[in-house]
């Protein structure tokens, strides 16, 4: 069975081309779903990259969109409409500038996540929405993760189908990947209105073995099969406001 063959059998796409269990509609219709006013709100994506992935575009569907990313990659962002890159610590922008920041599987790579939060709320204005993915690091996945060298990720991208940019490693911290310590975190910086949602998609990780994928896909059914298995679902995703 091939590994088409395998998600077509297991997550078969509905109609309008979003597969069952899929992970990433998911953030962004919460996202879009939390925006009261989005033709007029000013967006900040946070570790916007190269913008691969149509699934994640959402140029258009807002009044502005700019890209910050520690990576050079984002100034080819064709989903944003403008793009700068900045040192890992401190926002090139004046205080109170966007109306949301959104950032995609991206707080796992950031070094300082604390001095990062707070630049975010810097950036917001007041009643400003933050809203994030994430991997729990109770995850099967994300323990595999953080015991193999970041060097060998791109193994595993691979694994998932990602080619292009999209399956290039970057350096992992996972220094805040957990609904407890992400809620502390965000409420010493000063937000309120804190909300966790827990997902467990199809097991893209495990395509390459027809045997591990149906050991993956028994895991996702036991976790979604009832609100008390959340905190082992791999997705953390996360929106805050800034008061």
């Amino acid at each position: 069975m091939t590994r088409g063959t395998l998600l077509d059998h297991w997550y078969p796409e509905t109609e309008d081309g979003v597969r069952f269990r899929d992970g990433t509609m998911p953030f962004y219709s919460w996202l879009k779903e939390s925006t009261p006013d989005p033709g007029r709100s000013r967006v900040l994506n946070l570790g916007a990259g190269p913008g691969t992935e149509p699934a994640r575009a959402i140029r258009g569907f807002f009044g502005e969109v700019v890209g910050l990313d520690v990576d050079p990659a984002v100034l080819e962002n064709p989903d944003v409409d403008q793009a700068f890159v900045y040192d890992g610590l401190r926002f090139p922008f004046e205080d109170e500038t966007y109306d949301v920041c959104v950032s995609d599987w991206t707080m796992e790579h950031i070094e300082r996540p604390t001095t990062v939060l707070a630049e975010i709320f810097r950036v917001l204005k007041s009643g400003g929405l933050l809203t994030f993915r994430t991997p729990n690091k109770y995850h099967y996945v994300t323990i595999g993760a953080r015991i193999i060298p970041d060097r060998f990720h791109i193994v595993a991208n691979r694994m998932r189908l990602l080619e292009g940019p999209a399956s290039l490693p970057h350096e992992t911290y996972y220094r805040l990947n957990s609904r407890g310590l992400i809620s502390s975190e965000l409420g010493k910086q000063g937000f309120v209105e804190v909300e966790a949602r827990m997902v467990e998609s199809y097991p893209s990780y495990l395509l390459f073995n027809r045997r591990l994928f149906a050991l993956g896909t028994l895991y996702e059914r036991f976790v979604n099969a009832s609100p008390t298995l959340a905190w082992l679902r791999h997705t953390i995703l996360i929106k805050a406001r800034k008061p």
